[in-house]
């Protein structure tokens, strides 16, 4: 077994100042509200598309679907497969839709369909679930680096925030987007060293299958249909509705742009999942003893890979949670700027206000959810189950609302908030009554598919049924009717073309470039003759990607400048 060597933080240290490159470059660039928090509309779809999917992995992902594979088998990778089927959906279903309500928040579109009431109401229902969710990223994400490098927990939570918050605050969406593209070559490189070493050390594919528990290449081992069922429906509802995924639906130029970036991050999820979860299947025969299955992913990449690359997987780690987390904190700043400070304490605020306070919220959300994340090392109390409770809530409570209220015309402000309460009301029933007086027997993944499948539909029958029986008035009717004729009028390319913003190939060209390099570095430390090939032959390939877009970004530069 391998273990952290002094490479690893040279790799880890210059990976943390490449990120805040990124937020220092795109700083200067950030002139009013719409390009801070979405990009002038600007983005282009690959960018927001691999921002995506970046944006809805963390840590705990690593450690929550990698107990599942080591446990189960290939099950793992079926539950991230139903990923692809919620996203390819929304794609077809609603990204057109998010891109034509022109918005800055998430949430903003929800006064005009609904009424202020719905809108403040989903705010403040979401907001506390995010941050405690945030936290509990970064704790986890701590807790990856007390473990593999010594540091102590409340150090690397503190570390892992700041360079977040960093780049976050200096770049808006456009430095989260672009950190998230170079944080997925960071992880695609990690993971194609690992998946090539993980299968080497059991002896091949075949071996692998071979050798593995009876069941454990079935797609489903211990769940069944109507699990599956659930977790999708979990999925599409919070693939659609999750402030920071469907911010780049309205972050990128056209509606063709905005279904593609979705088609993209569905296609990942099918091609991208087994480069990870089958190193994790293979551990079950390399770690056959291992205490505690969550940490299989981690305990594997220690035992198998070089001295250094594991600097290079702990960047990949961080890189998981922090994109995640970011995205989060733009979308949360932009709801607090849009819903709170323009609209109650300064309507006539300048746009250099707007953005002052915009910057100061960034901050304070970044240093609450640090707060958390401390507390839940700090505290005794287990925040997991906490966390999964209070965002059963703003799963079908909230997110049906907002689903409805892009598609379905009868939809009023009265079947919203019956909506909303009575989501709430049966996450209530069911964790305070049933589940101690009928189900207190019941295993964990029973009790879960049935209660969240109802935290699902219970409001989407309410929202379904309530207009039938109280009709809206006159007067919200044509609310409603002058809604959907906007929405239903196809949105046009931005006229405000963001000349002075560079192109995202050139500064992610010149990252992933630095990305090789350092992979290269790592190269002389490696002594077995095949992972030195392997890690030189991924440098290389970075490398060459990496001029590649950089030459493409000065190409486009000088057909810009010769008005071609």
């Amino acid at each position: 077994m391998h273990t952290i060597q002094g490479i690893d933080y040279v790799v880890l240290s210059l990976y943390m100042a490449l990120l805040a490159g990124v937020g220092i470059f795109y700083a200067g660039h950030m002139k009013e509200l719409a390009d801070y928090f979405a990009g002038g509309r600007e983005i282009p779809w690959w960018v927001a598309g691999l921002s995506m999917y970046m944006s809805s992995f963390s840590a705990s992902a690593f450690v929550a679907y990698a107990g599942v594979a080591y446990q189960h088998g290939l099950e793992a990778a079926t539950l991230l497969w139903l990923v692809a089927p919620a996203c390819i959906l929304g794609a077809f279903l609603f990204a057109h839709l998010w891109r034509r309500v022109g918005i800055v928040s998430p949430v903003e579109f929800l006064e005009a369909r609904y009424s202020p009431v719905v809108r403040q109401s989903i705010v403040w229902t979401n907001l506390l679930p995010f941050l405690i969710e945030d936290g509990v990223r970064i704790y986890a994400t701590g807790i990856f680096l007390h473990d593999a490098m010594g540091l102590s927990l409340s150090f690397s939570i503190v570390l892992v925030s700041l360079v977040m918050l960093f780049y976050t605050f200096l770049g808006g969406v456009w430095a989260v987007s672009v950190a998230d593209v170079i944080q997925f070559a960071v992880l695609s490189s990690a993971l194609l060293i690992l998946f090539p070493l993980s299968l080497r050390a059991v002896g091949g594919f075949s071996s692998l299958v071979q050798h593995s528990p009876p069941g454990f290449f079935h797609l489903t081992n211990s769940v069944t249909p109507f699990y599956l069922i659930t977790f999708f429906l979990l999925f599409f509802v919070s693939y659609n509705t999750r402030w920071s995924l469907v911010q780049r639906f309205y972050c990128v130029r056209t509606e063709k742009d905005a279904r593609k970036l979705g088609l993209l991050t569905g296609s990942f999820y099918i091609f991208g999942t087994l480069l990870w979860i089958l190193p994790v299947i293979a551990s079950r025969q390399i770690l056959p003893h291992l205490a505690n299955p969550d940490f299989a992913f981690a305990a594997l990449a220690i035992k198998i890979l070089p001295p250094g690359v594991m600097g290079l997987l702990l960047a990949a780690i961080l890189s998981a949670t922090m994109g995640s987390v970011a995205a989060e904190y733009n979308v949360i700043v932009s709801v607090l700027t849009q819903d709170l400070y323009l609209r109650y304490l300064n309507r006539q605020a300048t746009a250099q206000q707007a953005m002052k306070v915009g910057k100061f919220l960034t901050i304070a959300v970044g240093l609450f959810t640090m707060g958390i994340a401390l507390l839940i090392n700090y505290s005794q109390t287990s925040v997991f189950n906490l966390m999964i409770k209070v965002l059963a809530v703003s799963l079908g409570a909230t997110g049906i609302p907002v689903l409805m209220g892009l598609v379905y015309r009868k939809a009023t402000t009265g079947s919203a908030i019956a909506a909303i309460l009575s989501g709430i009301s049966t996450v209530g029933l069911f964790e305070l009554l049933l589940r101690p007086m009928i189900f207190a027997q019941w295993a964990a993944k029973p009790f879960w598919a049935i209660s969240t499948f109802f935290y699902i539909l219970v409001p989407f029958l309410v929202i379904l049924v309530w207009p039938y029986l109280r009709p809206p008035g006159d007067e919200e009717a044509k609310r409603i009717a002058a809604f959907y004729e906007c929405l239903d009028r196809p949105s046009e390319r931005p006229k405000k073309v963001t000349s002075g913003m560079p192109s995202p190939m050139f500064i992610i060209g010149i990252n992933v470039c630095a990305i090789g390099c350092i992979l290269f570095l790592v190269v002389p430390f490696i002594k077995a003759s095949y992972d030195f090939w392997l890690c030189s032959i991924i440098a290389a390939l970075l490398v060459a990607v990496g001029l590649a877009m950089y030459l493409r970004s000065r190409m486009l530069i000088r057909m810009i400048k010769s008005g071609q």
